[in-house]
């Protein structure tokens, strides 16, 4: 089945990676918005900024830094202080990434890239206008090539089926350039300064070598329909994992030139990959308390069992070799064996998107409701 680019996702397992994309969209006044003014124009001033909606946070030698609605960015340290930053932009930001000491990166909705070299401000590296660009191009060259071969060969049906599909391709790349730079990139992974995979809804998945000055499309990841693409992950050197719409998963053992689709993971949509300690070991999370775990890079996965049927958005692994996941309604899920779950419900119910521990052993928390800070000592007494 091909899938509009353009166009919102159809049936029901569709409609659970909608529902992400609802939950991390700020406001409908937001929304209403002129897509190429919110690139333009800087994030307005916050007060009360604990209080504003976060999607992501990430650790920093010396606190965090999390990101969240009209291009917000704050750096904190954890300790009830923070500070907002500079930016470039008032789209809805997805996540924040970055290696300590090197540059940090985040994506947001209207295909947006931002990359901050240390002691530099805030920059934009990447737009929707660049990707559709990228993607009309690449639908010509394939509408090009499926042209020649069926004319070379006109009674062949399987290339008429190709051309076909290509004309169709090429008319929805031109309907999005029409659009505008409307389409979001909800995660993204760096491994240094100079490489980094984004992904986004729709199927788009990006790539660069040199710090984003430059952007290839990875178009050869096995996904026909198009099925939003959550969340990536480097498992283990040149090891990728893609997690997506429908339980769907990808692979790739050679920094994503060639992929490969995984066993599907049931119906529900992957939402966040989750790094844990030893290369190759990795948690996937996602609609409706789903937890699975590979212990070599991706290969194979095993089910674990949750005591909570609520969606789990992030997590992250902690010092002590356990790991706490988040998701909707409050509820935080802890194990230190990583098989067996512990349950503790935020009493707010505030839905927790992402968390992080930093330096002191304290884990930051951001969600829909603001930032809040627990102590490792406060948070491993909910679950006694």
């Amino acid at each position: 089945m091909r899938r509009p680019m353009s166009g919102p996702p159809r049936g029901s397992p569709m409609h659970l990676s909608l529902a992400f994309l609802t939950l991390l969209a700020s406001s409908v006044a937001l929304a209403a918005q002129p897509p190429v003014d919110r690139l333009e124009r800087p994030a307005p001033d916050q007060s009360h900024v604990q209080f504003q909606s976060f999607n992501d946070v990430q650790s920093l030698p010396a606190g965090f830094v999390a990101a969240g609605r009209d291009g917000l960015l704050v750096q904190g340290d954890g300790k009830g202080n923070l500070s907002p930053l500079p930016s470039p932009t008032s789209v809805l930001l997805t996540a924040v990434r970055g290696q300590p000491g090197q540059a940090l990166w985040a994506t947001g909705h209207d295909g947006l890239v931002l990359r901050q070299a240390p002691g530099k401000p805030w920059q934009r590296v990447l737009d929707g206008n660049r990707i559709n660009a990228m993607l009309q191009a690449a639908a010509q060259q394939r509408l090009e090539k499926a042209q020649a071969a069926s004319d070379a060969s006109p009674g062949d049906s399987q290339l008429s089926q190709q051309l076909e599909d290509a004309q169709f391709y090429a008319d929805d790349a031109q309907a999005s350039q029409d659009a505008g730079p409307a389409r979001p990139l909800l995660d993204l992974w760096v491994n240094d300064d100079r490489r980094a995979w984004a992904v986004g809804a729709y199927g788009v998945m990006l790539a660069t070598d040199d710090g984003g000055a430059q952007w290839r499309l990875l178009d050869n990841l096995p996904n026909p329909e198009r099925l939003h693409l959550n969340s990536v992950l480097e498992t283990a050197p040149g090891v990728l994992l893609v997690a997506g719409e429908g339980g769907r998963l990808y692979r790739s053992d050679d920094g994503g030139q060639h992929w490969d689709a995984l066993r599907q993971l049931g119906n529900g949509s992957l939402y966040r990959l989750i790094p844990l300690a030893k290369p190759g070991d990795v948690l996937v999370v996602g609609f409706g308390g789903f937890v699975a775990r590979s212990q070599d890079a991706g290969v194979t996965w095993q089910t674990l069992p949750i005591p909570a049927k609520a969606s789990l958005f992030g997590g992250t692994r902690l010092d002590n070799g356990g790991v706490l996941l988040v998701g909707q309604g409050g509820n935080l899920l802890y194990s230190q064996d990583l098989e067996h779950f512990r349950l503790w419900r935020d009493p707010q119910q505030r839905g927790w998107m992402a968390a992080t521990q930093l330096a002191d052993g304290s884990l930051e928390l951001a969600g829909r409701q603001g930032l809040s800070n627990l102590g490792r000592n406060e948070l491993l007494e909910h679950f006694q």
